[in-house]
């Protein structure tokens, strides 16, 4: 059973690849999602990929009704940006469309010109169907810093120093380093870091966080402090040191993890 949903699950990433233009990350050995939560996963994908396929599409600036008092982003006063901005916000909603952003660092202004300019060529699939359609504006343009410290924090650090198996990681580029273990490949990597895991009853990330972001060119590096409670034999040992995660920008514009160090804990 289990291997005939593998097999399912492999031909739908296929035609995912061929016909939608999907990528998939290679899993890691020995684990990965549960045959059956794949399976589930990928059958909603197609499904949604069929229906926009098939179903009838409008832009936001049709499903808004054509808008013609809209006022370019350049017109504008700096006193009125922030009406403005209000404005557009709640014509969107009104219409069924609510957009949000994930960087604190977007411009009110560039956010305004997304809204009148982008967001409003954007198709929409099953324009007619009750409920929000949702937009992200770093999905448009994503803020590498911000983005970063995000993989550097929840996928990269956390999932580290906890006591679950690493079961999703990171983008990881190649060669990978680990606490000045040089040139891991993926496997070496994840077996390193289960021999950490294994000596512990449990880990307890307390407090991550980062501190510092550097970017320049093709590399990043993202520095921060943890508060990590390390359990065994009926004792909590309490460990507050530094983190730094590397990062390298490859040829398809993707921030892969090249380089993780986190201090005080012996990995």
């Amino acid at each position: 059973m289990l291997e005939k949903l593998r097999m399912e699950n492999d031909f739908m990433k296929m035609k995912l690849m061929l016909e939608h233009g999907a990528r998939f990350h290679s899993g890691q050995a020995g684990g990965g999602l549960d045959p059956a939560v794949e399976y589930a996963f990928l059958k909603q994908v197609l499904a949604f990929e069929e229906e926009y396929a098939s179903g009838r599409r409008q832009t936001v600036f049709e499903k808004l009704g054509r808008p013609a008092d809209i006022r370019p982003a350049g017109d504008l006063a700096e006193g009125e940006l922030t009406g403005a901005l209000t404005e557009m916000h709640r014509r969107l909603n009104a219409g069924g469309i609510h957009l949000t952003t994930l960087s604190p660092d977007v411009d009110p202004r560039e956010l305004y010109r997304f809204m009148t300019e982008e967001l409003m060529q954007v198709e929409l699939c099953g324009a007619d169907r009750p409920g929000m359609h949702c937009f992200v504006y770093d999905e448009f343009h994503p803020d590498p810093r911000q983005q970063n410290e995000h993989t550097a924090v929840e996928l990269c650090v956390r999932l580290i120093l906890q006591k679950k198996n690493l079961l999703h990681m990171f983008p990881a580029g190649r060669p990978l380093r680990l606490n000045g273990h040089e040139r891991m490949g993926e496997t070496e990597f994840r077996h390193r870091v289960h021999a950490f895991k294994s000596r512990y009853e449990d880990i307890v990330p307390v407090r991550i966080q980062a501190t510092r972001t550097e970017l320049r060119n093709d590399r990043c590096r993202i520095s921060g402090t943890h508060v990590t409670g390390l359990c065994h034999e009926g004792r909590c040992d309490m460990v507050q040191d530094a983190w730094q995660v590397g990062f390298r920008l490859d040829d398809n514009g993707e921030w892969l993890v090249t380089d993780v160090r986190i201090d005080g804990v012996g990995l």
